[in-house]
């Protein structure tokens, strides 16, 4: 399923995802990808337009949140990860919650593919734990591993 964000959503977008930046900036939050500064900001527009893009493609709100942290991004449960990697993996970490979805989209803005989901707990499965960059181990679920919309 693709999704076309509107120059009036991405506006929306850039406004949340330029907060939730200057607040982990002033806080001295480090980003976890620690891509660069610049790479952060690109991260933080793309990751709030996906947010936004999944809302628009199943018709729910998207309060655009401030840096709340494991809580979810959509409803009471469900949380969005964006890779601009058409063949990316959905990425779940140690302290993501066994009870939440978690949705991969792919693209940037403003065009993204909501391509699947999956249970937290049934992403932690063994096979998919991998270490590739050296910093902190996570499960990098298949694609073909998540249920489709």
């Amino acid at each position: 399923m693709v999704v076309k964000l509107t120059m009036p959503e991405i506006m929306m977008v850039g406004a949340v995802a330029t907060m939730r930046r200057g607040d982990s900036t002033l806080r001295g939050r480090v980003d976890r990808i620690q891509a660069g500064e610049h790479a952060s900001w690109d991260t933080e527009v793309d990751g709030a337009a996906a947010e936004l893009a999944f809302c628009k493609a199943r018709n729910r709100y998207w309060g655009g949140t401030v840096n709340s942290f494991h809580g979810a991004d959509v409803g009471s449960s469900i949380q969005i990860r964006q890779t601009w990697r058409s063949d990316g993996r959905l990425i779940i970490r140690d302290d993501d919650s066994d009870e939440h979805y978690y949705v991969l989209i792919t693209g940037t803005v403003p065009t993204f593919t909501l391509v699947g989901w999956i249970s937290g707990a049934d992403a932690k499965n063994d096979a998919w734990r991998e270490n590739p960059n050296n910093r902190s181990p996570a499960w990098f679920v298949p694609q073909s591993e998540l249920r489709k919309f």
